[in-house]
């Protein structure tokens, strides 16, 4: 596993963080690992960092199997996800954002804390 993922509870969400490098086949896992942790959290707003991270393949991101994954998660209609990235790479991942809203995921991809912050608000 070439990845990692931290969280701190907030008063008004889970923050949570991911580190290390997102390789192509590893989506469902990650997914899996960070809805687990927000679901866990009692929280249903999520930040979800990933800023810190190494290498993310874009093919991972804008795969429809992953977003429909996303997607199928137990309740996951009842919470919210503000996606931080660093801002070169915001773009990238629009589409991966598009797919994922089409299959019911209240998430919003941003390069900004602040503005990720009072999104889930």
């Amino acid at each position: 596993m070439a990845y990692r993922i931290e969280t701190t509870q907030r008063s008004t969400h889970i923050y949570v963080q991911f580190f290390g490098d997102w390789l192509e086949g590893e989506g469902e896992t990650i997914l899996g690992e960070i809805f687990a942790a927000v679901a866990a959290s009692g929280h249903t707003r999520a930040l979800v960092d990933y800023t810190a991270a190494g290498r993310m393949e874009s093919g991972t991101w804008m795969d429809f199997g992953e977003a429909s994954y996303a997607a199928s998660l137990p309740r996951v209609g009842a919470y919210r996800f503000s996606v931080l990235f660093k801002p070169e790479d915001v773009r990238r991942f629009t589409f991966w954002e598009t797919v994922a809203v089409n299959r019911g995921v209240s998430m919003r991809c941003f390069d900004d804390e602040a503005r990720a912050i009072a999104w889930l608000e």
